[in-house]
């Protein structure tokens, strides 16, 4: 079983436009909305696939209702922890003119000692699972320590770690040395300090963390596939090429399908082209959508997985 934690979830809107003008009314082609959150989107994508999850989570008021129902029509098992402020809501607006995205991300409720013990309690309790999957940005009255501190208790446990965040957040939660992090490449060039300018930075970059940031790094790279490192060998991969529609969810559909596919067995080269696969199907779907299986399925035999040493 694949347990992930949500501490700053969202109900997510999804506004397209035929061309965004600023400064003016604008009337949307198209509007929807959906559960979010980097957990919450990896039990989704794991539930997709046929996995075992349990989506952990913080919520309040209407808003933390609406993800609760959404959730529970999908079928993805819950354990949710009721707070006395609403969950938030973002808003994703679509320039069909150009694909270019604008995110508003509010901040998230404040979150008391007490709602966070609660929360703790319930971790606690929980059956040990395969993976324990972690990351997004915090709600008010959380430190970034909390995924330090929580890193280290699934450790001491014998689970495996995986930490996808960024930030104060990501720089505490390394301090645990988590199994796996996956950061972006604006993220790996604040975690080493320095401008990162071609693959063969990236890819020292991703060796110079391992066993100082994570046991394996995967650093995400758009449509230029990924590399990673860990295990004792590095690897680049090639992502298939697709017609693009909105990048918003690619990075939890990523880590949804690798973290499947490790606790299935699959070796880590295997597991990375599922979550290649899954990305780049999250990147044909629409605003915050995620990943089909269909696609996932038929991107497949297209990831290009090359150990480079």
């Amino acid at each position: 079983m694949i347990l992930t934690l949500t501490l700053n979830p969202s109900v997510d809107h999804s506004v397209n436009v035929a061309r965004w003008r600023k400064g003016r009314t604008n009337r949307p082609t198209a509007f929807w909305r959906d559960p979010g959150g980097k957990g919450i989107n990896v039990s989704r994508v794991i539930h997709r696939l046929g996995g075992d999850t349990t989506a952990y989570a913080l919520v309040g008021g209407a808003p933390g209702q609406l993800v609760r129902e959404a959730l529970e029509r999908e079928g993805v098992a819950l354990n949710l922890v009721e707070v006395s402020g609403d969950t938030r809501i973002n808003t994703i607006i679509t320039d069909l003119s150009d694909g270019t995205q604008t995110r508003l991300n509010l901040p998230g409720p404040q979150v008391s000692a007490d709602e966070l013990e609660t929360l703790y309690q319930r971790l606690d309790a929980a059956p040990d699972p395969t993976f324990f999957v972690v990351g997004g940005s915090l709600p008010e009255g959380v430190l970034p320590e909390v995924y330090e501190t929580l890193i280290a208790a699934f450790k001491a446990r014998g689970v495996r770690t995986i930490l996808d965040a960024d930030g104060d957040p990501l720089r505490c939660g390394i301090r645990a040395l988590p199994y796996l992090i996956k950061p972006n490449e604006f993220e790996i060039a604040e975690l080493v300090g320095e401008r990162l300018r071609n693959l063969e930075e990236f890819i020292a970059a991703a060796e110079e963390l391992v066993g100082k940031a994570a046991e394996v790094v995967v650093v995400s790279l758009g449509e230029q596939g990924a590399v990673a490192a860990g295990e004792g060998h590095t690897w680049r991969v090639r992502s298939p090429h697709v017609e693009p529609v909105s990048e918003v969810g690619a990075g939890d559909s990523m880590v949804g399908a690798f973290a499947l596919a490790l606790a299935r067995g699959e070796s880590l080269e295997d597991a990375l082209r599922w979550g290649t696969a899954a990305g780049a199907a999250a990147v044909m779907t629409p605003g915050t959508e995620l990943s089909h299986p269909k696609e996932i399925h038929r991107l497949l035999p297209q990831v290009q997985v090359e150990r480079l040493r």
